[in-house]
């Protein structure tokens, strides 16, 4: 190869780098946009699926008998109700403040037991 082959060859070599860079970095960053776009996709779903979430425990209202009870707390639960007279069928569709919220729980169990006493 002679001097002048040589210096067209390099500068050729060159010249296709550079388009294959410039390719690259082009393809980089419309994957870039891509993923962005994806991201915001997904949290605009996540912000959606929250507040479809939130309109569902909205409209809907736990009942008693949607209640996670062990053995031991339905058993009490079902003591205190019979012990002022009604049975677990008298209250289990009556509308309750949440359902997996035990202490609320415990403090209806309480009041129940007060009012029976008095």
């Amino acid at each position: 190869m002679t001097d002048k082959q040589m210096e067209l060859y390099y500068q050729t070599f060159q010249e296709e780098s550079k388009s294959r860079i410039e390719f690259i970095q082009k393809e980089c960053d419309r994957m870039k946009k891509e993923l962005n776009l994806k991201d915001e996709e997904i949290q605009a779903l996540k912000k959606e699926n929250e507040k479809l979430k939130q309109e569902s425990e909205k409209s809907h209202k736990p009942k008693v008998c949607d209640l996670k009870l062990t053995e031991e707390e339905f058993k009490y639960f079902k003591e205190c109700i019979i012990n002022v007279g009604l049975t677990y069928d008298d209250i289990k569709d009556l509308e309750i403040p949440s359902t997996y919220n035990s202490e609320k729980l415990k403090i209806f169990l309480e009041m129940i037991n007060k009012t029976n006493k008095n």
